[in-house]
């Protein structure tokens, strides 16, 4: 199994958000799992699908960056990253 960590501004619909959403409804979930760190919650109804499919979602805002682990992730994901510009 290939794990996914996507980096995303926010859970808002549309943009980039849509089309990792529609990404995240396709990929094949028996050869892939994703992965989302975001900067701040929305309560949206794909963060509600992430999170019942059994995806993590952190969220820079509440925690911080010391309390991701990225080392953990860099040796176990293959990173997706998505800029917002």
């Amino acid at each position: 199994m290939k794990n996914i960590l996507v980096c995303l501004n926010n859970f808002d619909v549309g943009g980039v958000t849509a089309v990792v959403s529609s990404i995240y409804k396709r990929i094949d979930k028996n050869n892939f799992k994703m992965d989302f760190i975001a900067m701040k919650k929305n309560s949206s109804e794909f963060e509600t699908e992430i999170l019942n499919n059994g995806d993590k979602i952190y969220y820079i805002s509440d925690c911080g960056l010391k309390h991701i682990p990225f080392f953990n992730y860099y040796t176990n994901f293959s990173i997706l990253y998505l800029k917002i510009a």
